[in-house]
């Protein structure tokens, strides 16, 4: 199959690594727009492409707004405005979230449309071409043609392929904030805590970078049922109580949230094999406030 050549409408964080790790794989980005000129031709210089500040100008068989989510439809809507035609040519966005149906009035002018979200974490510097081999690309295609569009695409950054069905945009996007977004919240929250009896930033941070870093390991390495460490992996009651109680004597919204974090890893205790006896004796551990 003949690989379509490019066009790019966005310059941001996760625009710039796609595209930068697109054109190091060899495709052929035509045009790159964004509202911020600069970054466009900083972008397009980059990957051999030119710049433009119209969207409407923006050229390739398909063509990727890697665009904040509230400017997606807009931007669609942009591209559609007569007399665009787009037989033959496709659109995506990139957004994890947002239902591939915003693009429908650029489907209404003959484009294939969908979306190709990348499961990763890109950095804040614009100019690094991230490593995107083994990550997940969340796609979803109204053609077959398309699909393979697409499917080439992630094959080329040697990606994983994970086809979402329509309406699943949200929950999986959901999902992937619990793992990353959150992740982050609960490594701030234990470092403000561990700095409550007097250990330093650097203190916490360095105890928990590695921590977090071992426990990834672990859980790529092993899977999260096998991987859980700590008091509910051991079920020590004891240690649960003696968490609820300090955490209790800090701060409630603390102990509560300790609490519901708890419940919520029961399905894994309970694919562990632990019973629903020793659950009980959990649930009661953790009324210890």
């Amino acid at each position: 199959m003949n690989r379509p050549t490019l066009g790019w409408v966005g310059a941001g964080r996760a625009a710039s690594g796609m595209a930068r790790a697109l054109a190091a794989r060899g495709w052929r980005i035509e045009t790159v727009t964004s509202r911020d000129g600069d970054s466009a031709r900083v972008l397009a210089e980059s990957v051999g492409a030119r710049a433009t500040a119209d969207p409407a100008a923006v050229g390739g068989d398909l063509v990727i707004l890697a665009v904040p989510d509230g400017a997606i439809a807009e931007v669609a809507a942009r591209l559609a405005e007569p007399p665009a035609s787009w037989a033959g040519r496709a659109v995506v966005h990139t957004s994890g979230a947002t239902e591939i149906a915003v693009l429908e009035p650029l489907a209404a002018r003959s484009a294939q449309i969908g979306g190709l979200h990348p499961a990763y974490p890109f950095s804040s510097d614009r100019t690094l071409t991230p490593p995107l081999s083994g990550v997940t690309f969340a796609v979803e295609a109204d053609s077959d043609p398309l699909r393979a569009w697409l499917t080439a695409l992630v094959d080329s950054l040697d990606g994983k392929l994970l086809t979402l069905p329509p309406g699943a945009r949200p929950v999986y996007h959901a999902a992937l904030v619990f793992a990353s977004n959150y992740t982050i919240t609960l490594i701030g929250l234990a470092a403000r805590l561990m700095e409550r009896f007097g250990a330093s930033p650097d203190a916490a941070k360095g105890a928990l970078d590695s921590l977090v870093a071992g426990m990834v390991e672990n859980v790529r390495r092993e899977g999260a049922v096998a991987a859980l460490p700590g008091p509910l992996a051991r079920v020590d009651l004891g240690t649960l109580a003696a968490h609820m109680r300090a955490l209790g004597q800090l701060d409630s919204d603390t102990a509560r949230l300790y609490a519901e974090l708890a419940r919520a890893t029961y399905p894994i205790l309970r694919a562990r094999g632990v019973s629903m006896d020793r659950l009980a004796a959990i649930e009661r551990a953790l009324g210890e406030e």
